[in-house]
């Protein structure tokens, strides 16, 4: 993109975090992207086929307490 933002090579899918492959609870969820954010990640990918909004909803939930520019 043209934002300089920089990314991990390696991205965090969310089609789990949307249920897409098993039902996923949700403390389980936000805790898998906190931990992602905490691990370095800074990539991460959801779409509305993803649980219909779920996927974004979690990831929503942990991203908004990191700074904009992290990630």
């Amino acid at each position: 993109g043209r934002t300089g933002l920089e990314v991990t090579v390696m991205g965090f899918g969310g089609a789990p975090l949307g249920d897409l492959f098993a039902r996923l609870d949700d403390a389980t969820a936000l805790a898998t992207v906190d931990a992602a954010v905490h691990a370095g990640i800074t990539h991460f990918d959801a779409a509305p086929l993803y649980g219909q909004g779920i996927a974004e909803h979690r990831f929503g939930t942990i991203l908004r307490r990191v700074p904009r520019d992290n990630f």
